[in-house]
């Protein structure tokens, strides 16, 4: 008779740790997705910054909280790209100085617009047109179903045709300044003066002819 009652106790007793362990695993459960539906979700975005040691663009891992739109998602991107590098190899990608003024999403092109603080660049080594790329890239690299990005400088859209225009200027002052060449005093003046011959010619500015695309070739 005893042995049956401690049996019987033996099985309630190890019925009860079942329950329990049961009770517990669902507990957990039920907590992990109450926090999971009330808490931001995380994803995790990779930006890109010149390292002037390897001149190559180094990824650094970040996690940002999902928005409620995919141009929201793109704009915090974008802003903590401006905010600099975590790295102390790595260098801004843009300068300081520099504001993002705009930013639309359109059937699959991203439009940037940036201040004119994006001319102040903090670095000879890399060129303007290969910063501009790194942030292309960085928004191309996270967001798979962008296919192009058009870039703004102060409501300007940079591209070709900018740089043709600039030529076809500074062609017409030169020719200007060579027709009164027999008074050399006269033309050197007219060159220190002019508003573009007086400034160095830009070269592998901020080009894109058909906005920028994904180039791995600065990695």
């Amino acid at each position: 008779m005893d042995y049956k009652v401690k049996e019987d106790r033996a099985f309630f007793s190890e019925r009860s740790l079942i329950i329990l362990a049961a009770v517990i695993i669902i507990v957990c459960l039920t907590t992990s997705i109450v926090l999971y539906a009330v808490t931001e979700q995380w994803e995790r975005r990779v930006l890109f910054f010149p390292n002037l040691n390897t001149i190559r663009f180094e990824g650094e891992i970040r996690y940002f909280p999902k928005l409620d739109s995919r141009v929201e998602d793109i704009r915090m991107l974008l802003s903590d790209t401006l905010l600099g590098s975590s790295n102390y190899a790595n260098s801004n990608v843009l300068p300081a100085k520099t504001r993002l003024d705009s930013l639309m999403l359109e059937n699959g092109t991203v439009y940037i617009g940036f201040s004119d603080g994006v001319y102040h660049l903090e670095n000879k080594v890399f060129t303007p047109r290969q910063m501009l790329q790194g942030v292309a890239n960085t928004v191309f690299f996270n967001f798979n179903d962008v296919r192009e990005v058009r870039f703004f400088i102060s409501g300007k859209e940079i591209s070709d045709i900018t740089l043709e225009s600039e030529k076809a200027e500074r062609s017409f002052a030169l020719q200007n300044a060579v027709s009164i060449l027999s008074n050399l005093k006269a033309s050197i003046s007219v060159i220190r003066n002019h508003a573009v011959l007086s400034t160095p010619a830009r070269t592998d500015y901020y080009f894109f002819a058909n906005g920028a695309r994904f180039d791995d070739s600065i990695f």
